[in-house]
């Protein structure tokens, strides 16, 4: 398994890495060029996982960029989205019952932080092996590579957490940039989990 710091380098090494990472960043701006962001993403880690190639594509194919960002969107609604709204339902709900003790109700939010983005990669990686939208709803195999690699996780996790808490106030460069790197990275693994 090649470090991270080698996965980061094979990108920034990648061909107009900057103009490609501007498109990216200038994109991310906005509401709609959100979509444009995770179809490139969905289409590098695409690339990673069939071809084990690491440079950046092209951007080009704007179509097909909103058709291959519907996997990751549905990915962040239903593995991210819905788990936010209902653990704050739930501790809005619980909220009288904690009085003075009312930082408690922040544990939940802090364990999604972790526990979200690494169901996300599990329900991915599982898309991808069947390449059919029904895929993420597997969750017996989710669970599977969830009790193989859930603490293998969890250190890449908390490093794509640090790096877009440091670089929030480029948070249009470091958002996309970290889930490109934290999917490559945790794909890769589950692809070959002792090797390299």
């Amino acid at each position: 398994m090649q470090p991270l710091e080698a996965y980061i380098k094979h990108i920034v090494e990648s061909e107009r890495f900057l103009p490609k990472v501007l498109i990216m960043a200038a994109l991310f701006f906005s509401i709609l060029g959100i979509p444009l962001v995770l179809g490139y993403i969905a289409r590098y880690i695409s690339q990673v996982k069939d071809k084990r190639e690491y440079t950046l594509p092209q951007w080009e194919g704007w179509i097909t960029l909103l058709v291959e960002s519907i996997e990751l969107i549905i990915i962040i609604l239903l593995y991210n989205v819905i788990p936010i709204i209902l653990v704050h339902w739930l501790t809005s709900l619980t909220a009288p019952l904690f009085g003075v003790l009312e930082f408690v109700m922040w544990l939940p939010y802090s364990v999604l932080l972790l526990v979200c983005p690494i169901l996300s990669v599990c329900a991915y990686y599982v898309y991808l092996e069947k390449r059919t939208l029904a895929a993420l709803f597997y969750l017996q195999d989710i669970w599977k590579i969830l009790q193989l690699h859930s603490i293998s996780m969890l250190l890449p996790t908390i490093a794509f957490w640090g790096f877009i808490y440091l670089g929030f106030p480029l948070f249009g460069f470091s958002i996309p940039f970290g889930i490109l790197i934290y999917l490559s990275f945790l794909i890769t693994y589950f692809e070959h989990p002792q090797s390299e």
